[in-house]
């Protein structure tokens, strides 16, 4: 007789229909009157359980409810970044509307812009048109004074054609400086955060 793969004393009485070992009573397996040793007998019953409820977590055996979940609001704009001025905010040192103080920063050129960059020190869209009407109109004002005195001057040296094209210059500035006053009461006043060329960029350094 031959002996147990997993028992030699004992006598085999069987051979496992999957392995072929031999086996002996108390290592034998019936599986739909088959016999198998014990190992094949496992797995084979291992493959053939089905899943079901009992043997997955609770948690997952029960069905989740859908929830609305809310869709946070998304700005089309990016965020302004630290120091840029935005559109006007609405505490004034003033008491005055912010566009309506933006409006009057332009009224008499820098004159006025020094007076609001003088009481006006928490609304940043005012303090921005107060310094650029500051800034640009001081500066037209000091040109529109320079230039006639300098063009006098290349006269009395009898230097040609210079002091011609100098005094057309000084003839131009009133025209520009009056299409940027009307332009940055209209923006102002519009609640518009308006740069004029050059002079806009220094102005947002001051605020």
């Amino acid at each position: 007789m031959l002996a147990c793969v997993n028992h030699p004393d004992k006598n085999s009485v069987a051979i496992c229909v999957k392995c072929g070992n031999e086996i002996c009573i108390d290592c034998r397996t019936l599986v739909d009157e088959k016999s198998y040793c014990p190992n094949c007998a496992q797995s084979l019953v291992t493959a053939q359980t089905p899943v079901t409820s009992s043997t997955q977590p609770e948690a997952l055996s029960q069905p989740v409810p859908l929830q609305a979940v809310p869709t946070p609001s998304v700005s089309s704009q990016p965020p302004p970044a630290q120091g840029e001025v935005t559109q006007p905010e609405m505490e004034s040192s003033t008491g005055l509307s912010p566009n309506i103080a933006g409006l009057l920063c332009y009224l008499l050129g820098w004159l006025t812009g020094l007076i609001f960059v003088l009481i006006e020190h928490k609304n940043k869209f005012v303090r921005f048109h107060a310094f650029q009407s500051l800034i640009f109109f001081g500066a037209l004002q000091i040109l529109q004074i320079v230039i006639p005195i300098f063009s006098i001057f290349l006269r009395v040296a009898r230097i040609p054609f210079i002091p011609s094209l100098i005094s057309m210059v000084g003839w131009i500035l009133g025209p520009i400086g009056f299409i940027f006053w009307i332009v940055g009461m209209i923006k102002a006043y519009g609640g518009e955060v308006y740069k004029f060329p050059i002079v806009g960029d220094l102005a947002e350094k001051y605020i």
